[in-house]
């Protein structure tokens, strides 16, 4: 997504107040209807990214707390067989 400040800060605005129809149409105003469509869709995955990320992070360290206690586990039961 190209770096433009104006339309970061519109985007911020929009996520921030909920009112989207300025930014739709700075957006049309800018690059066009089908321009414009693709443009909003990557401002919405953009501000949807790091939950992603924090989600596929917090999942990451439950499955290798999960395994490093089943590891435990299993050295126990070696040790008492």
């Amino acid at each position: 997504m190209d770096l433009n400040i104006v339309l970061m800060k519109l985007a911020i605005s929009m996520f921030a107040l909920s009112e989207i129809t300025y930014t739709w149409k700075y957006l049309l105003y800018k690059y066009g209807h089908h321009q414009a469509v693709k443009r909003f869709l990557n401002l919405i995955l953009w501000f949807d990214t790091p939950i992603t990320h924090v989600n596929d992070v917090d999942s990451l360290i439950e499955q290798t707390e999960l395994t490093l206690i089943l590891d435990d586990i299993d050295q126990i039961i070696e040790r008492n067989s």
